[in-house]
């Protein structure tokens, strides 16, 4: 099969797409679309390849563009060059979040250009997050899903959607009861799918360092009657913590059930809990390459496209529902951040151990 010739439009988080594509065999890097900044100017450098400034300057025989420019719903230009793209015949990705409406609209012009349009969302493919959905499905079949609690920030709200529709029971519909406000957090309460919530959501922005005022992207919860099912971050650790049923009289004996003998926590799967680096350099860039695989994939078979469009249409509702109920950011003024070493944190409990002993 012959290479096919790609761009990226758009060198911030861009970046993360040019590592996922350099190790993809199947697809040759024709060139980066974006301002005339000294980053973007840089990183084609890096990746030897041109810079171009808009559309009309691109080559006849581009095949794919993945572009990772802020959407119209976040007041960028992204979606109208998704598409300008698609009305040039060439098959888009756009990176997440997306407006339903322009979703719907971008995907009839992909239909009628016979071109496929995609939504990216490098979440739902990475392995700690894959792992929550999958004992999730498990333990909803196999017993009764109480109450869920989902803390996030609210610049990661939309796979935060994507996340919890994969992983609750069926259902459909989000009811919203109540809301408040508390030290920068959204708190909302009501029933998703049925399931009684409660969401916390970090809600400030920070202009002094806009891309640095995340202090957690995912933390899921989910009740069960037989314990609790917790993705601790995006990253991980995965926890199980049973449900403590403490059966005294079995005590006498030491006769105990076998339920009594498990680990009050298991960890399930590896703990996470990676390098910041690591993040950005290799798991970042897989689980871009998921999704780079699927566009690939959908170009040669365009009618799985509407199935993933009617998916990524009820998460964007969602997201629309929910940042509609939350309103703006709150702005703050905090210092720029500083990073806290975790030996300090170590050195503290190495001494309180020392003086118990």
């Amino acid at each position: 099969m012959d290479q096919k010739k790609v761009i990226v439009c758009g060198t911030t988080f861009g970046q993360i797409y040019l590592e996922a594509i350099k190790g993809n065999p199947d697809l040759e890097l024709a060139g980066i679309m974006a301002q005339n900044s000294e980053r973007s100017n840089l990183t084609a450098e890096k990746y030897h390849v041109p810079l171009f400034q808009s559309i009309e300057e691109l080559p006849e025989d581009i095949d794919m563009a993945f572009v990772v420019i802020r959407s119209s719903c976040l007041g960028g230009p992204g979606t109208e060059i998704a598409k300008r793209l698609l009305e040039k015949g060439i098959h888009v990705l756009q990176e997440h979040p997306v407006h339903y409406k322009d979703i719907e609209d971008l995907a009839k012009i992909a239909n009628r250009q016979k071109k496929v349009y995609l939504v990216g969302n490098l979440y739902k493919h990475m392995e700690q997050v894959k792992n929550f959905i999958l004992c999730a499905r498990e333990l909803n079949e196999k017993n009764e899903l109480l109450y869920m609690r989902a803390a996030f920030s609210s610049q990661v709200s939309y796979p935060a959607m994507d996340i919890l529709l994969e992983a609750l029971p069926a259902g459909v519909g989000l009811t919203l009861e109540n809301q408040m406000e508390c030290g920068g957090f959204q708190i909302l309460t009501g029933k998703m799918k049925g399931v009684p919530f409660t969401f916390e959501i970090h809600h400030e922005v920070n202009p002094k360092d806009p891309n640095n005022n995340m202090n957690f992207m995912h933390e899921i919860e989910f009740l069960y009657a037989a314990g609790r099912l917790l993705l601790s971050n995006t990253f991980g650790p995965l926890l199980w913590y049973p449900k403590m049923n403490t059966d005294i009289p079995h005590a006498i004996d030491r006769n105990y059930p076998p339920y009594m003998l498990e680990n009050s926590g298991i960890c399930l799967g590896s703990m996470g809990c990676e390098r910041f680096q690591d993040v950005l350099e290799t798991i970042w860039p897989i689980a871009v390459g998921q999704d780079v695989k699927l566009m690939e994939q959908t170009v040669e078979n365009r009618v799985v496209m509407g199935k993933s469009l009617q998916k990524e249409m009820a998460v964007a509702k969602l997201w629309n529902q929910i940042t509609s109920e939350i309103g703006y950011a709150q702005i703050v003024d905090r210092t720029v951040f500083a990073p806290l070493p975790v030996d300090i944190l170590k050195g503290v409990m190495k001494k309180e151990t020392t003086s118990c002993m």
